[in-house]
């Protein structure tokens, strides 16, 4: 990969559940680092639910340098986007990650 295509700001996040003692589900956030990516979208839907709400899907394709303190379940921001990450593929050599991102719009 060219390194000149990564020329978009991303910020890693990493994404903790903690139950307090009410039994309630509290997702949490912290910054892992902002790096340069290579952002890409690939394809997006639109669905209908049973609750006639219109809901989109958008999915991309993040290139970062690789990195060890991020997995699957991460999310990454994207300006003012919110990307979930679903899956992390790393190259052969180990110098980049491509992250397969999804968005729901």
């Amino acid at each position: 990969m060219e390194t000149g295509r990564m020329r978009h700001r991303v910020t890693l996040l990493s994404v903790s559940e903690s139950v307090n003692s009410t039994g309630d589900t509290t997702v949490s956030t912290s910054t892992i680092a902002t790096v340069y990516a290579d952002v890409r979208q690939l394809t997006g839907k639109e669905y209908r639910l049973q609750t006639l709400q219109q809901k989109g899907v958008v999915d991309y394709e993040v290139t970062i340098r690789a990195r060890t303190d991020y997995d699957r379940l991460d999310r990454l921001t994207w300006g003012a986007r919110t990307l979930n990450v679903v899956a992390v593929l790393r190259d052969r050599e180990g110098e980049f990650a491509r992250l397969q991102c999804t968005e729901v719009v």
